[in-house]
């Protein structure tokens, strides 16, 4: 009989301890963030792993309750590991649901001058305010551009519709079947790059910028560049290969200029250079800006809009 209660206790000891190893594996994903191709396995694991963990603690909690000698020190000593493991694996069950932010970074040195925490969508500078539209409610927002405080608030109105599509000046320079293009005047003219392909333009005065991946980007194999042309003939002035944090591995980049810097955004970073040089002047983690967990989720970021002294950036890091 002596045999028999001093097994049990083990078995409850062994399921307390067993339910430790997910839960440790998925605080260890959390903390150091491993990736495989570019790839963040935390996002991937984090619900398996504490589902499972969660399962052994439930059946650590059984075994001790139809235990003979439940009290026993290997008993005791069990319910506590499964407790410890309920705990941490609690957490990432129990994440926010992600939601888009609206920061305001200094343009010259990357510090985040404010955040917006509630989610929004579609900012723009109308009238010297940054207007964006309540996800909840759908009201609009006006917001000082500077310290972010909340100017006005009102219901949208169908004359609030933003610019059309419609309306587009036919000369800027867009995307078409991965080239760049403008037509109208001055003369119509195409950019193309072999092997590559154009994601995404803007444009600054007479200066255009693409995000521009290489053949095989879309499986992670390589990297992207940005290109600098002239908006009027599409002469190329430089190209410049971007750092393997800030390629985008899935979803689409988002990028913004204004006469003295052309900002990127879509990976894991975000990252100014100059508009002369293409020199990279500074770069910062998305993910440590709203100092969320470590991660970005596949495209997180949706907008980048470059003034004079600031960088907008709506983004979705995992908080």
């Amino acid at each position: 009989m002596l045999t028999f209660t001093r097994a049990d206790g083990r078995r409850v000891f062994v399921l307390g301890v067993a339910g430790l190893v997910p839960a440790v594996l998925v605080t260890l994903l959390l903390v150091h963030q491993p990736s495989i191709g570019g790839r963040r396995l935390y996002p991937m694991l984090r619900g398996p792993l504490a589902a499972v963990g969660l399962a052994l603690v439930l059946v650590t909690m059984v075994a001790w309750a139809t235990d003979f000698s439940r009290f026993s020190r290997s008993s005791l000593s069990g319910l506590a590991w499964a407790g410890l493991a309920g705990l941490l694996c609690i957490g990432p069950l129990l994440e926010s649901t992600p939601r888009a932010r609206l920061y305001a970074i200094e343009l010259d040195t990357g510090e985040v001058a404010w955040l917006w925490k509630r989610a929004v969508t579609a900012p723009d500078l109308v009238d010297g305010a940054l207007v964006v539209t309540d996800v909840g409610s759908e009201d609009l927002i006006g917001l000082d551009p500077g310290t972010g405080d909340e100017l006005w608030r009102r219901p949208a109105t169908a004359e609030d519709a933003r610019s059309s599509p419609d309306v587009e000046p036919t000369s800027d320079p867009q995307v078409v079947n991965g080239a760049i293009r403008a037509t109208g005047d001055p003369p119509p003219w195409t950019l193309s790059f072999p092997g590559d392909t154009v994601v995404v333009v803007t444009s600054s005065g007479d200066d255009g910028y693409a995000y521009v991946t290489t053949r095989g980007a879309a499986d992670e194999s390589d990297g992207g560049a940005i290109v600098r042309f002239d908006v009027g003939d599409g002469t190329v002035h430089w190209r410049v290969a971007l750092p393997e944090s800030v390629v985008v591995g899935s979803g689409l980049p988002a990028i913004g200029a204004n006469g003295d810097s052309v900002v990127v955004a879509g990976g894991e970073r975000i990252a100014a250079l100059a508009a002369g040089t293409g020199q990279l002047r500074w770069s910062a983690s998305i993910a440590s800006l709203g100092r969320s967990r470590g991660y970005v989720l596949p495209g997180a970021v949706q907008q980048v809009i470059v003034t004079d002294a600031m960088v907008y950036l709506l983004a979705t890091p995992q908080s």
